[in-house]
């Protein structure tokens, strides 16, 4: 108790000097308080309270006054190994509930709309055996900041959150994300309840060994500044998505996976906006996928393509490089390039009791196509696979090739084709 009042009239008595902070140390929880922000304190032999926060001093290990000042807004999560440290400024403190297990971090939140203040949780180090885990009810932001983290028994990073979560990326960071929990209940190694958006142009590589590699609830945006999304392995879908998935620069590498690439599903109320629709606007992705029955690119309604490059190797049987309910593909540019390959057979399998054959498709659509600039090319090995394949009409300009086997060709429409001025 002696260090702990010395420490504080020694910060009592500086208090007005730039650049110097109180770290109250709880444990591996350590409270920041800046001095150019403190203002009125109020200490008792018994507590201390900084900016609405109340501490025990019973329970404050010790408190240290340091030459520097922390973001107001950010709570910063270290890993070591075995363990972990959490660095939390005071004015965010009051709504934070921590519990540290070992290197496995959970956090509660109460903050709301009414605080104008997004709270930002950055982390870094490395954990063979460890986690974080953040519950909400306003939007956030995960930042990555050179973290590599392994659940071997639930999900690496989980939001139960249903507001957007902005996933920072920082520039010139690796990350690396799994789970080792095969047969565990998590959804996904990365996994956001509510909308998730991707940003800063880092690296993320993702292994998930029990279901999906990630997953949102809602919607999922790759922003223009984002860098490198690696996804080498998942049981079920490489990315998960509800409502709808927009992708709009960065890159996206997918393989290992035994399910589909990107999924695109409904949610339960398709009035929800652009429900279950994908929409690549620019950027790379590449996929490949070896095992029988899966999709690239899925998605329960429109696919709508204006930009971008998009690789798909599927290797398996019954195979589909992309599958929707209707396409658009219109980049006036005329700059966007659909590089698909269906290396497998037919498929039979049984469904109700009756035999259901699946063909290898490059690109099947449901419903209608609209193709009106870019370059599609379709590889096929077998004699039973299909190129480009369009359920009811295709519309189609002279600015749009399609090339089967390195050959212009003519896809396979159930319905009527329209000639469209350019």
């Amino acid at each position: 108790m002696k260090k702990i009042t010395t420490a504080l009239l020694s910060l009592l008595a500086a208090v007005t000097m730039s650049a110097q902070s109180m770290y109250i140390h709880q444990g591996n929880v350590v409270t920041v308080v800046n001095s150019s922000t403190a203002g009125d304190m109020t200490y008792t032999q018994a507590t201390l309270t900084a900016n609405g926060v109340t501490f025990n001093l019973d329970e404050v290990d010790s408190i240290v006054i340091h030459n520097d000042e922390v973001r107001t807004d950010s709570v910063i999560i270290t890993y070591d190994e075995t363990t972990a440290n959490v660095l939390i400024p005071v004015q965010v403190a009051k709504y934070l509930t921590t519990t540290i297990n070992g290197a496995h971090v959970a956090i509660e939140s109460t903050q709301t709309e009414v605080d104008t203040t997004e709270t930002i949780y950055a982390l870094c180090g490395t954990s063979s055996n460890g986690s974080f885990y953040q519950k909400g009810v306003y939007k956030c932001t995960l930042r990555l900041n050179g973290v590599t983290l392994n659940n071997p028994d639930s999900a690496a990073i989980n939001f139960q959150n249903g507001k957007r979560i902005d996933i920072r990326v920082t520039d010139g960071t690796v990350n690396n994300l799994s789970d080792n929990g095969e047969g565990g209940e998590q959804k996904a190694c990365l996994r956001v309840k509510g909308h998730a958006e991707f940003k800063d142009a880092g690296t993320l590589n993702i292994a998930a060994h029990a279901a999906h590699a990630f997953k949102s609830g809602e919607y999922t945006r790759i922003r223009r500044s984002f860098g490198t999304l690696n996804i080498t392995s998942a049981v079920k879908d490489a990315m998960h998505v509800g409502q709808y998935f927009l992708m709009n620069g960065g890159t996206v590498n997918i393989s290992g996976v035994q399910g589909d690439g990107i999924q695109v599903e409904y949610t339960t109320n398709k009035a929800d906006t652009l429900n279950g629709q994908m929409h690549i606007k620019a950027g790379t992705i590449n996929i490949a996928l070896d095992g029988n029955d899966m999709d690239g690119l899925k998605a329960d309604s429109i696919l709508s393509i204006i930009g971008g490059n998009i690789t798909i190797t599927m290797n398996g049987d019954g195979g589909k490089g992309i599958n929707c309910q209707s396409a658009d593909v219109t980049n006036t540019n005329g700059e966007t390039t659909l590089t698909l390959a269906v290396n497998g057979k037919m498929l039979t399998v049984i469904e109700n009791g009756m035999p259901n054959n699946k063909r290898p498709i490059c690109f099947k659509t449901e419903e209608d196509m609209y193709f009106h600039f870019g370059t599609i090319n379709c590889n096929t090995k077998d004699s039973e696979a299909k190129g480009l394949r369009v359920g009811n009409n295709y519309y189609y300009t002279r600015k749009a090739v399609y090339k089967l086997n390195g050959k212009t060709a003519t896809p396979d429409v159930t319905g009527a084709m329209y000639l469209r001025q350019n």
